[in-house]
């Protein structure tokens, strides 16, 4: 595991708050979830989401020197925690799936204009795409904000909601992008060439997409993004299943 995060000694990588065994199989928090109970979540466009790590003092202090503070010092760790949390996710699946597990794509959750200008950088996307380099998966820029809105920390779980509520869109070349994944996808299994892209597509199996974010709370962030790729997905003649890899779980 240490050569998987630089920068850390053994006795730090052992004192991380590591979540190996989620007791709720839809957020993955490592205690039960009230949420994912209530019966307005049965809906979700997600089918779950997996953490890396508990989100404690020390994780919240070593994401805000990374995520306010600039410390660019904090990215190598940063992200070579979240492809510990993906390499976990992918050996639940893989068992569950009995074969290997990937996703077909990994896009992320788009930091506002305003803080992408104050940050000076997107920390989601700089760890979706250190992840997707690392296992060679094509990572696109997806999703898109319409507004901004004041921090979810501060909201309640229904201010959550509603902060989020319609602000997530996909980019004009979102469908495209989807219908030629997909065709890549399943190449391999039809080469009829009588078959146009879109009717390829409608007889494949569904892509799976991989959507990272720094932390997951209320799941009301994640849902919101993945409800705009399903409708991209149907608008584009494919099917999507959507999976979510937070770096920590508050």
């Amino acid at each position: 595991m240490k050569s998987r995060i630089p920068g850390l000694c053994s006795h730090c990588i052992a004192a991380i708050p590591w979540i190996r065994q989620p007791i709720c199989k839809v957020c993955g928090r490592s205690v039960e979830c009230p949420d994912c109970r209530r019966a307005a979540f049965a809906g979700r466009q997600f089918t779950f989401n997996r953490s890396a790590v508990r989100y404690d003092t020390t994780m919240r202090a070593w994401l805000a020197a990374y995520k306010y503070n600039g410390n660019e010092g904090y990215s190598a760790v940063i992200g070579g925690i979240l492809k510990e949390g993906y390499y976990r996710m992918q050996q639940e699946m893989s068992s569950f799936y009995r074969e290997i597990w990937y996703p077909d794509l990994i896009t992320w959750v788009p930091a506002s204009p305003d803080r992408l200008v104050s940050r000076g950088f997107d920390q989601a996307g700089v760890i979706a795409e250190d992840l997707a380099g690392a296992i060679k998966v094509p990572c696109l820029p997806m999703l898109m904000r319409n507004r901004h809105t004041v921090k979810q920390s501060t909201q309640n779980r229904q201010g959550r909601m509603q902060n989020v509520a319609g602000v997530f869109s996909c980019q004009p070349q979102a469908e495209d992008w989807l219908l030629h994944i997909a065709q890549a996808k399943n190449s391999r299994a039809t080469s009829n060439l009588y078959y146009s892209l879109k009717e390829q597509a409608a007889k494949s199996l569904p892509l799976r997409i991989l959507l990272i974010d720094d932390i997951y709370t209320t799941g009301s962030t994640i849902n919101s993004c993945a409800g705009a790729l399903q409708q991209a997905a149907r608008y584009g003649h494919t099917q999507a299943e959507i999976f979510s890899l937070t770096w920590a779980r508050s």
